[in-house]
């Protein structure tokens, strides 16, 4: 197939997903992944776009079983190509341990957040942040205090606390020290 099929075949399951046509969404991604694969590779960010969303909608359907071995074979397909540490390869495995999470597998979840957190440690990117959503979710309060306590250490000697990013992110670690109960660090992260 000509690429320009392909990325139309994928835009058209995304308009389905957005759409909540569910069943079309999953069979023109299917379609449009498989094609993806045999052109591309599991590596290429096409292939990824198609797998996120791919993975989403079999999720909404309750498919998580199926989600989480499409989403193994794209990371291990990934990993072959481009190698474990890769952007590409490591926003697979934030979606697989998306994936796990929405089926209750909160340990490997944390696992996968965890490997993708240390690869890509970069605010921006907001792996630490789902790391430390999961450690909540999963009640491990010590652990995600750690966490946090080396997220806003990190923040405040590589941004200036004028900037946005200083902002935004004090705004999401601040609701994290509320989760903790540690008042005083809201205040002074809000001075």
């Amino acid at each position: 197939k000509h690429p320009n099929t392909l990325s139309t075949m994928a835009s058209l399951g995304t308009a389905y997903l957005e759409t909540e046509k569910w069943d079309q969404a999953i069979e023109m991604l299917e379609r449009a992944q498989k094609s993806q694969q045999v052109m591309y590779g599991p590596g290429h960010p096409e292939s990824i776009s198609t797998a996120r969303d791919l993975a989403i909608v079999l999720g909404i359907k309750k498919k998580h079983q199926e989600a989480i071995e499409m989403l193994e074979k794209m990371v291990a397909g990934s990993e072959q190509a481009n190698g474990r540490v890769h952007a590409n390869t490591q926003k697979m495995v934030v979606y697989l341990a998306l994936a796990h999470r929405d089926q209750g597998n909160l340990e490997r979840a944390i696992e996968l957040m965890e490997e993708a957190a240390k690869a890509f440690p970069s605010p921006e990117l907001g792996y630490r942040a789902t790391l430390r959503d999961l450690l909540k979710l999963a009640g491990k309060r010590d652990r995600f205090a750690e966490l946090l306590k080396q997220d806003l250490k990190q923040l405040k000697s590589t941004q200036k606390p004028d900037s946005k990013l200083f902002a935004y992110e004090a705004v999401i670690l601040g609701s994290d020290y509320l989760y903790l109960e540690e008042y005083g660090e809201v205040e002074r992260l809000l001075r």
